[in-house]
């Protein structure tokens, strides 16, 4: 191909070129290959003008070399004729990215989509290069396993126009480590593995998705890196496995209005040491909560029912460990239902320290020094001995606690307690502090 060369036909416009880039200026539906012509070696190109879903099945079949392709200034047309080569595709629609347009493009590492975009068909990106995506305002569906084991990825950005994702969108996308949904978006549900498999994932505004009823199965699951989960506000239910194995986690925000935990939904969350549960929670199914090693403190004390329960629910856990904190008037009945009769029942107006008591502590603070070393929290009495050592949360519940007896030091393993406030209480001298853990 020469540098600059132009041609004309009822397909093509003008393209202009070098061994690794080229510009394809006002291409017509159909006429890609016409316009590169026998050079499909670049690396860098851009087009614009009329596409359909054969151009892309050219780029695909043909072009395997591209790193970089910028094809804002198009539009894309509807596609009903033979099947195409590499995918077989028949069919494809107006505004539609088509389905596997780049699958399994290793070498493309960037793609800017149309502004014009609607929709994004199954597997168009799955398998490819790409290292970032920004998707256009105005697409309103992501189709099916369309950024699956897209290895390189590490970062999205969705527009406030989005309104459903399909399956397995970014499953096994390993690098991934951002997500940002912008807010103002219909996105109902996350579905079936939506971001299953996503090791490296630590940024995911979830709370901003205002309408989202549903975080379906597996579709949370194996996200190794991240550290804190806010359940969007409208959740009812968290799918079978939803977040299974996410072993980071240390903070986990629930709903208000979330109802049912499906079998091995929060399973596997090792370092969570407190939860609370709203009031709207009815049901727990089997291995809901199992293997939380680090649960300490479990308030329920909102409820007005007791949740029904599948089997093993808690399995892994040792519940005679962990406190749980239940309204007065139905401590009974959790003492005598299966399962959550073998935690450390407390009644809530027993549990919460008093304001009141938490400032008259709170002067007494200098006859105690507490010093934080990496996981380790150091608590040194200038008095008499420590006794019982509690640890409570800004919410007066407590997170740890330990036996000093005579002893005037003790040390306290903090490595699950996530970063905030606390206070340091020691029944024998009846002092305490407010330490601030980073």
């Amino acid at each position: 191909m020469k540098k600059n060369a132009i041609f004309s036909s009822l397909f093509a416009g003008l393209i202009a070129c070098n061994a690794y880039a080229a510009d394809v200026i006002g291409v017509r539906a159909g006429g890609l290959a016409d316009a590169v012509g026998a050079d499909t070696t670049v690396q860098v190109l851009k087009v614009t003008g009329i596409l359909d879903a054969s151009d892309f099945a050219f780029i695909a079949d043909k072009m395997p070399n591209i790193r970089q392709l910028d094809i804002s200034g198009c539009s894309i047309v509807a596609y009903s004729s033979k099947a195409l080569p590499f995918s077989g595709l028949r069919n494809s629609a107006q505004a539609q990215l088509p389905p596997y347009s780049f699958i399994g493009m290793t070498n493309l590492e960037s793609v800017i989509l149309p502004q014009t975009l609607t929709s994004i068909g199954t597997g168009a990106f799955a398998g490819a290069g790409i290292r970032s995506i920004m998707i256009p305002d105005g697409v309103v569906s992501i189709a099916d396993y369309v950024f699956m084991r897209c290895e390189a990825l590490e970062s999205v950005v969705f527009p406030a126009s989005l309104e459903q994702l399909g399956l397995r969108t970014f499953a096994n996308c390993t690098s991934l480590h951002s997500v940002f949904f912008d807010s103002g978006n219909s996105l109902a549900r996350l579905p079936y593995g939506t971001f299953e498999g996503c090791t490296s994932l630590k940024e995911l505004n979830l709370d901003v998705l205002a309408q989202c009823s549903e975080i379906g199965p597996w579709s949370l699951a194996h996200c190794y890196s991240l550290t804190e989960v806010a359940v969007p506000p409208a959740v009812r239910t968290l799918g079978r496995g939803a977040m299974l194995d996410d072993n980071a986690v240390r903070n986990l925000i629930l709903s208000h209005g979330i109802e049912t935990f499906e079998e091995y939904s929060l399973a596997g969350l090792k370092r969570v040491s407190t939860l609370s549960l709203p009031a709207s929670v009815t049901f727990f199914a089997t291995g809901a909560m199992a293997d939380w090693m680090s649960l300490s403190n479990f308030n329920v004390s909102a409820l007005t029912d007791i949740p029904e329960l599948g089997d093993a629910v808690w399995q892994g856990i040792d519940p005679s460990a962990v406190t749980l904190v239940v309204a007065d008037d139905i401590a009974d009945c959790f003492s005598e239902t299966s399962q959550w009769q073998d935690f450390k029942i407390v009644k809530h107006s027993d549990y919460i320290a008093s304001t009141t008591d938490m400032e008259s502590k709170l002067a007494d603070a200098p006859y105690i020094t507490v010093k934080v070393d990496g996981d380790v929290l150091f608590i040194q009495s200038e008095g008499t001995g420590l006794g019982t050592v509690s640890i409570f949360n800004t919410s007066g519940l407590r997170v740890a606690l330990t036996e000093a007896g005579a002893e005037k030091s003790a040390e306290i393993d903090i490595s699950s307690m996530p970063g905030g406030a606390y206070l340091i209480v020691t029944s024998a001298s009846g002092v305490a502090k407010i330490v601030l853990f980073k």
